[in-house]
C-alpha cells in the first residue's frame, strides 16, 4: 500500500466526570489504493504506544487499543483506546471500482482514483488496557481483601503480653490454643499470555525477598487461577499473609534417642518395654528428663519453596488510590 496523500483530524471531543472520562478523535482518510478496505486503513494509520499522535502539528493516526490517551497537550492515564472504526467510504476522485456483467465481475481501472474513509476512535476510562504483551505493575487491576480463621498457640498475653503458664509458673500441657484471622489478598486483572506455566511455577511459594513491604518468608501465594474467554486470560493472585512468617517449628519428640557414642537406641519406659507413645526430646538428640516440661521446639522447618515476587508484576495493594480519592 502507498503511503495517503491526505489524513486530517477532523474532530476531538470529550466528556469529563469525576469517575467517568471519554476522548473521541474523528479522522478524515483520502487514499489513492482502490483495493484497500477498511482493515488496511487501518492497519496504515496505526501509530505504536512510544510515539506521539502529532508531529510538527499534523497528525499522524491513530493508537492499537489499550494505548493511553495522549495528543497535544492533552494527557490521560486513565483513559485507553477502544477499538477503531473505519467508516463511510466513498469514491471522490476517478472511476476505479468495480463493475458486474452478468455473473462476471471484473475490475475497471483507473489511474488516479480517490477514496475517501473517516476513521473514529474513542479513549475510555470503561477501557482496559490490552496492549502490553505482559503484565506491568500499571495495569488495570480489582483487589478484594478477605480473612483466614487459624489456631496458634497463645503463649503470652494479648494485653499485657505476660507468659501464659500455670500457677507453678509452667507453660500449659497441652498449651492453650486461640483463633486469629490472617489477611488474603486477592488481585485480578486481565492478561494476554498464557498464565498457565506461571500458576504453576507462584502457587504454594513465599517471597524470597522484601516484597511491597512485607519481609521475606512472610507472603505464601496461596493459589493463582485463571480463565480464558476465547480472547484474553482473567487471573487472580490469592496471597495470605503471615507476620512471623510460614516457617514451621515442630516439638522435638521421637521413639529414639542417640547417644552420646552416636548409637540410635530405643527409647524404654519404666517397664523396659519401648515406648508406645512418642517421648520429648531435648532438642540434642536425648530424651529429655522431666517429661512434664513443655518441650523444645526444633527448627525451622520450609514448608514452601521461596519464589521472587516480582517476576508477577503486581501492584502494591497498599499505594491503591481510587479516582475520587485523587482529586480529595
Amino acid at each position: 500500500m502507498t503511503p495517503f496523500p491526505f489524513i486530517k483530524l477532523t474532530g476531538s471531543r470529550a466528556v469529563i466526570d469525576l469517575d467517568v472520562k471519554e476522548h473521541t478523535l474523528e479522522w478524515l482518510i483520502v487514499s489513492n489504493q482502490i483495493t484497500d478496505f477498511a482493515a488496511s486503513i487501518a492497519a496504515w494509520g496505526m501509530v505504536q504506544p512510544d510515539m506521539s499522535l502529532i508531529v510538527n502539528g499534523e497528525p499522524m493516526g491513530w493508537y492499537p487499543p489499550g494505548t493511553p490517551y495522549r495528543i497535544g497537550n492533552d494527557h490521560n492515564d486513565t483513559c485507553y483506546a477502544g477499538m477503531i472504526d473505519v467508516y463511510d467510504r466513498e469514491i471522490i476522485g476517478g472511476k476505479g471500482d468495480y463493475e458486474i456483467d452478468g455473473v462476471v465481475i471484473r475490475r475497471i481501472y483507473n489511474t488516479a482514483p480517490l477514496i475517501k474513509w473517516r476513521v473514529r476512535q474513542q479513549y475510555s476510562t470503561s477501557y482496559d488496557k490490552a496492549c502490553g504483551i505482559f503484565p506491568s505493575e500499571e495495569d488495570k487491576v480489582t483487589v478484594s481483601l478477605s480473612y483466614e480463621w487459624e489456631e496458634r498457640p497463645l503463649e503470652h498475653d494479648i494485653i499485657d503480653g505476660r507468659m501464659v503458664v500455670n500457677s507453678a509458673g509452667m507453660p500449659f500441657n497441652p498449651p492453650s490454643l486461640r483463633r486469629r484471622k490472617i489477611p488474603v489478598y486477592s488481585m485480578t486483572r486481565r492478561e494476554i499470555v498464557n498464565p498457565l506455566h506461571k500458576a504453576q511455577i507462584f502457587t504454594n511459594t513465599v517471597n524470597n525477598a522484601e516484597y511491597h513491604g512485607a519481609p521475606p518468608y512472610t507472603l505464601l501465594m496461596d493459589s493463582i487461577t485463571t480463565s480464558f474467554d476465547g480472547q484474553i486470560w482473567r487471573v487472580t493472585y490469592n496471597i495470605k499473609e503471615r507476620y512471623e512468617g510460614w516457617q514451621t517449628y515442630l516439638l522435638d519428640t521421637g521413639y529414639y534417642e542417640r547417644l552420646p557414642n552416636g548409637l540410635l537406641m530405643p527409647i524404654l519406659d519404666d517397664v523396659n518395654t519401648p515406648l508406645s507413645e512418642p517421648a520429648k526430646l531435648n532438642g540434642q538428640g536425648r530424651r529429655l528428663m522431666n517429661q512434664e516440661e513443655p518441650g523444645v521446639n526444633v527448627g525451622p522447618f520450609h514448608k514452601y519453596p521461596a519464589a521472587n515476587f516480582d517476576e508477577l508484576a503486581l501492584p502494591n495493594p497498599f499505594a491503591l488510590h481510587s479516582i475520587a480519592d485523587q482529586y480529595a
